[in-house]
């Protein structure tokens, strides 16, 4: 018969501690800005991350093929905006509601033209009409500082925002607001026909 040893070996305890989970990359707090008006590309994204393990890399998609690997982005038109976020340890940041750009309201203007009736000048043949812009919705700033450039029949051409001594006609204004959005409008001011 054959005997068997056994040797017991001393065991050491080992404490692990548990890994902290470093994926948990979020993004702490952002701004997202508005257009200030509609067709132009002035808005901005600036966002904050935290959790991971930083450098982390960035890759931006956007409307019209829009792509960037920036942490903020600028100059963005209206759209929806989705970021993904890596971080050294390869772990990721994917949201698809991402963050919406939009524009703000047109400029709308009130343009007063009610001087003779809805003719605008007394008499066949007169020039005696006049257009005045009596305020403006959206835009930003008042609108008693805004430029105001008319055009019209005649090779008429004024930078002012209200005219007088109008022939019978097509008018165009042409407005900008404190932030440059530009707007343009016609205004028909008509001679009578009896």
């Amino acid at each position: 018969m054959k005997k068997l040893f056994l040797s017991v070996l001393s065991l050491s305890t080992f404490n692990y501690a548990s890994p902290q989970n470093t994926c948990d990359i979020t993004i702490s707090w952002d701004t997202v800005t508005m257009n200030p008006c509609q067709g132009v590309a002035r808005a901005y994204i600036e966002i904050e991350v935290t959790g991971g393990t930083p450098p982390y890399t960035f890759n931006w998609q956007g409307p019209n093929g829009f792509q960037d690997t920036s942490q903020n982005v600028y100059d963005l038109w209206q759209g929806l905006y989705i970021v993904k976020i890596n971080d050294a340890k390869g772990c990721e940041y994917y949201d698809p509601s991402g963050f919406i750009v939009s524009d703000d309201d047109p400029i709308r203007p009130s343009v007063d033209h009610k001087n003779y009736g809805y003719h605008q000048v007394s008499c066949y043949g007169a020039c005696d009409g006049s257009l005045i812009v009596a305020g403006a919705q959206g835009g930003y700033g008042d609108f008693h500082d805004w430029p105001c450039h008319w055009t019209g029949p005649n090779n008429f051409e004024l930078w002012e925002k209200n005219i007088s001594g109008l022939c019978p006609g097509q008018y165009f204004l042409e407005l900008w607001d404190t932030s440059e959005c530009y707007h343009k409008i016609d205004e028909e001011s008509p001679g009578r026909t009896t």
